[in-house]
């Protein structure tokens, strides 16, 4: 198998990668600008960046000028707007920038590294939360990378570093990665035993057709209470969502399952939260999926739903159905988690996300290869 080989400015990334995981982890607001701060570095490092990159990013431009226009449309752009699209611009503006520095010829390695990295400073802060006396901080934002790296590591045969992430994914407990990734697991063993191009293919119009259905049906039913009824029939804690505080229940008369809701707009939910906080840790819907209901509308969701297509069409067009079939299933492992959080703000799991699907599909390094020899 072909192995990395590592050079001092290699070295000197882990270490800088190492830190900035470690900074986003708890720095608040202040995190973005410095996210911005480095972008501009790397970006300095080849000046140029590739257009074509921004095909991992189109749900996020997508939802960031929808989003925008509806708000301005109902009268409801606002800080919270701004604040928002910003936010959400900054995770892929941040990867994309990391990949150009590196180069599709060593994208692989840049993998690597950045995987490294979360590695060493999930056990720092892991330590230090166990030391008497130190600081709380969220590990549980790790615990969402980890299952990707589980996933993409099992692809590529690297099954101790597979072994690895799934470990700190298990340690760093959350109940829907767990569930996520048991799933997106069985889906790739799937994957992987389909060697022929026609079941490929028939996977590859399967998976796209889910990843449009499911969306819309969680909206439906959270709206008319099934999925509520199911929570308080089997006893599940659903920690503040549909139970206690109910904040899934508390949002349902802003928003009609109907074709003609046209959506709050952009910032509209955060500002929302903010007016209803009567209970201190409601802070988020913990439903990206909901969320992106409420403020882009049905068309608007249903167009926010059909832009993550485009970039599995494109890794499908660029390499093969194998590889569209990869990015399908990690979209999917995505989605699963966004039904019941709110990782569309996560950097810490967003930005490896996006240099993974960016390797996947325009790495030429041996390890961004599709093929399972």
């Amino acid at each position: 198998m072909h192995k990395l080989r590592l050079h001092k400015t290699d070295i000197g990334y882990f270490v800088l990668f190492l830190a900035l995981f470690l900074l986003i982890t708890k720095a608040g607001i202040n995190k973005y600008f410095v996210l911005l701060a480095l972008s501009a570095l790397f970006v300095s490092v080849k000046r140029k960046i590739e257009p074509k990159y921004l095909v991992v990013a189109v749900h996020v431009v997508l939802y960031v000028v929808l989003g925008s226009v509806i708000a301005f449309m109902v009268s409801k752009f606002t800080f919270h707007s701004v604040k928002q699209s910003l936010i959400f611009a900054i995770a892929p503006i941040t990867a994309i920038s990391m990949f150009s520095m590196y180069g599709e010829e060593d994208s692989g390695k840049l993998v690597d590294i950045q995987f490294a990295a979360l590695c060493v400073g999930y056990l720092i802060l892991y330590a230090r939360h166990h030391v008497p006396g130190e600081f709380y901080y969220e590990s549980n934002y790790y615990a969402y990378i980890f299952g990707v790296y589980g996933l993409i590591h099992f692809w590529r045969k690297k099954y101790v570093l597979c072994a690895v992430a799934i470990l700190l994914m298990v340690v760093d407990h959350k109940r829907i990665v767990n569930g996520a990734f048991a799933f997106t697991f069985f889906c790739l063993l799937v994957l992987l035993l389909a060697k022929k191009e026609k079941y490929q293919k028939r996977i590859n119009i399967a998976m796209r057709i889910v990843l449009v259905l499911v969306p819309i049906l969680l909206v439906a039913v959270v709206k008319n209470g099934v999925l509520a009824s199911v929570f308080a029939k089997y006893r599940i804690h659903s920690m503040g969502r549909l139970d206690g505080p109910a904040v899934w229940n508390r949002i349902q008369p802003y928003y009609d399952m109907s074709i003609f809701y046209i959506g709050k707009g952009s910032g509209w939910v955060e500002e929302w939260l903010g007016e209803i906080a009567v209970h201190g840790f409601i802070r988020n819907l913990h439903n990206d999926i909901l969320a992106a209901y409420v403020e882009l509308g049905f068309i608007g969701f249903l167009f926010w739903i059909l832009s993550f297509q485009v970039v599995i069409v494109y890794a499908g067009k660029k390499k093969d159905f194998r590889c569209a079939n990869l990015v399908a299933l990690l979209i999917g492992y995505m989605f699963i988690n966004l039904i019941t959080d709110n990782i569309y703000l996560y950097v810490t799991f967003l930005i490896p996300f996006y240099v993974i699907l960016l390797d996947i599909i325009f790495g030429k390094s041996d390890i961004s290869r599709s093929e399972r020899k």
